[in-house]
């Protein structure tokens, strides 16, 4: 969603986002050029649907490359943690600025924690859960969302994992 002024469409990119983001520890080249792509296709959507429906398809490709990365990946504890920590630092970076991201991001967030949740000892377990209400607490509406409540979020996020 960088770069919409009033007035131009709006081309929600929260998913490609999270994709770009997980894909980063199983191939950096890859989230690049899906960032750049991702970039590509923000671009296109004032000029014009032809314009759009070809970044579109350029995007497409890369899915089926991502796709491919994911199904040959065995998503063993270091591979989650990282992915984990990807989707962390995006947001203290400042990536989720826009609620939707924030939202994917939450989701995202729960389903890795799911994921190792039976391998950590329970007291890790209980802080990372905390953590995660905290998390969820910040995008509970949409309209009351504050990009800098949901940073301190995620901070509780990577505290739990440290911890």
């Amino acid at each position: 969603s960088g770069g919409v002024t009033p007035g131009m469409p709006h081309v929600n990119d929260a998913n490609l986002i999270m994709l770009r983001i997980l894909t980063k520890p199983l191939d950096a080249a890859l989230a690049g050029d899906i960032a750049a792509k991702t970039r590509n296709l923000q671009r296109a959507a004032p000029v014009g649907m032809d314009r759009l429906a070809g970044a579109a398809r350029e995007l497409h490709g890369l899915m089926n490359q991502m796709a491919d990365k994911f199904a040959a990946n065995a998503f063993d504890a270091p591979m989650v943690n990282a992915m984990l920590d990807g989707l962390v630092q995006a947001g203290l970076d400042g990536e989720y600025q826009d609620y939707a991201a924030a939202e994917q991001a939450t989701m995202a967030l729960d389903s890795l924690i799911a994921t190792l949740s039976p391998s950590l000892p329970e007291a890790k377990q209980k802080a990372l859960g905390a953590a995660l209400d905290a998390v969820y607490a910040a995008v509970k509406k949409d309209e009351a969302y504050q990009p800098g409540r949901y940073a301190a979020a995620l901070k509780g996020i990577r505290a739990a994992i440290k911890g």
